[in-house]
């Protein structure tokens, strides 16, 4: 591994639902495989699994004599969330969901019973992916669907699942208007995007990045999903969003980035490379390539980088549930987002 990206090399242990810790529930175990072989993608998608299986570590979960609950079970989630990581590392929206549901478990009373406090947190984590995914997507799509207008070409970025429902909502409301899905290797996710939108009735136009200049000029607006938006304003996305979100500023094109609260982060991040995940290199080698056999070639390194970082004067407008911001009001959004869950210096 070349030494620029060091940092993020992750040597991770195979993952033998037969071998894991005894105290891994297997709806962990199960996850973390599927995390580790990408079929689940996506931040929303991954936080949503996750606490999916939450509940049935839960719903198992049983207090040893003379233990707190409340401790027990923190202790008991840490287990888990270790798993999970080994997977695949964990998302912001994995980490914000974290911290909340340890607090509402540090909050319960000894005195509570125990079925009665399971089945509190149960109702709460499905309180929380209503609220928190569904609604927050929910409430993002209208906003955002007003920004579509009869006639418009809205330019896209591979797949995000907000971005999709906010289409979809332009779709509902009867507007008349074209797609433009820009895909890219490894994993090509804007032909499932590009596909859904053709079966209901959107006229579409599937291409990869390096069409961007040819297609650019005839955009109305470009929509991007993002993996994270931090304090300072850069959108944290699929690698390709920061050239997308270039060529748009320089037609002059907005750029509207569609963020759930629960992938809001209070850091700050000024590269693609401290903060950044490698996938496996394989994934970018096609079956009979000439890097088949890369790892015996000395001193070649093929580096899988997931991400990238857009800088916040690319972009125009951040979505969230709360409302229409810029992207330097991202703190103020993700603060009081955090004061509402009571996370606020969580860890």
């Amino acid at each position: 591994m070349m030494l620029l990206f060091e940092h993020l090399r992750e040597d991770k242990p195979e993952i033998d639902l037969a071998k894991l810790h005894r105290d891994v529930h297997p709806a962990i175990g199960k996850l973390s495989l599927k995390l580790r072989n990408f079929e689940i993608m996506g931040s929303t998608a991954r936080c949503l699994y996750m606490l999916i299986a939450f509940k049935e570590v839960i719903k198992d979960y049983k207090t040893p004599q003379d233990a707190s609950l409340a401790r027990n079970l923190t202790q008991h989630l840490g287990i888990q969330i270790s798993q999970i990581a080994i997977g695949r590392k964990l998302s912001i929206s994995q980490g914000n969901a974290i911290r909340w549901l340890k607090t509402i478990i540090i909050d319960i009373k000894p005195e509570v019973p125990e079925d009665e406090a399971k089945q509190e947190l149960l109702v709460a984590i499905d309180n929380y992916i209503k609220e928190r995914i569904v609604a927050a997507q929910e409430v993002i799509a209208r906003i955002a669907a007003d920004k579509i207008h009869d006639g418009d070409t809205v330019l896209t970025y591979a797949k995000s699942s907000c971005v999709e429902r906010v289409l979809r909502e332009a779709i509902i409301q009867g507007k008349k208007f074209k797609v433009i899905c820009i895909d890219s290797r490894p994993y090509f996710e804007g032909k499932k995007l590009a596909a859904g939108l053709s079966a209901a009735g959107v006229e579409v136009k599937y291409t990869f990045l390096h069409a961007l200049d040819h297609i650019m000029s005839k955009v109305n607006v470009v929509i991007v999903g993002a993996h994270s938006m931090f304090a300072n304003g850069a959108c944290y996305s699929r690698a390709g969003t920061a050239t997308v979100a270039m060529a748009a500023h320089t037609y002059n094109k907005p750029v509207l980035v569609c963020c759930e609260g629960i992938k809001l982060s209070d850091k700050i991040a000024l590269d693609s490379i401290t903060t950044n995940e490698l996938g496996p290199p394989e994934h970018l080698i096609d079956d009979g390539s000439a890097l088949a056999n890369h790892a015996e070639v000395p001193n070649l390194n093929v580096v899988n980088l997931l991400y990238d970082i857009t800088a916040a004067k690319y972009l125009t407008s951040v979505v969230t549930e709360v409302g229409l911001v810029s992207p330097t009001g991202v703190p103020s959004v993700h603060r009081l987002i955090s004061e509402r869950e009571g996370t606020v210096g969580a860890t």
